[in-house]
């Protein structure tokens, strides 16, 4: 027991890591890997943990969030919020459109 509590995973977690958890665990409902009841169950759990590997179990079954792998170096996002398909680059400015943007592949 003493072996388990020496590691990140039986230290304290604070209300913010709570927090950040309930927010991931709201994602995973919205992309569509948890339903409501199962995400009810992980939320009350979430505020009920006292650690950070309670907290982890939580997690452990799903991906991270789309935002962060696109921030680990991924291509470029794309106007969709998707990673750009290779060789496709935004070019200059496009002031007929209202986001002042061109799309990769229109046209104009």
């Amino acid at each position: 027991m003493l072996e388990r509590m020496q590691g990140r995973d039986g230290m304290r977690a604070a209300d913010a890591d709570r927090q950040a958890v309930a927010d991931r665990l709201r994602t995973a409902v919205d992309e569509g890997r948890l339903d409501l009841h199962e995400y009810d169950e992980r939320l009350q759990q979430a505020y009920a943990a006292r650690t950070y590997g309670e907290l982890d179990a939580l997690l452990a079954d799903l991906p991270a969030p789309a935002g962060a792998a696109a921030s680990a170096g991924t291509p470029w996002p794309s106007p969709s919020g998707r990673p750009g398909r290779p060789g496709c680059r935004p070019s200059g400015p496009d002031r007929s459109s209202p986001g002042g943007s061109r799309r990769c592949g229109s046209r104009g």
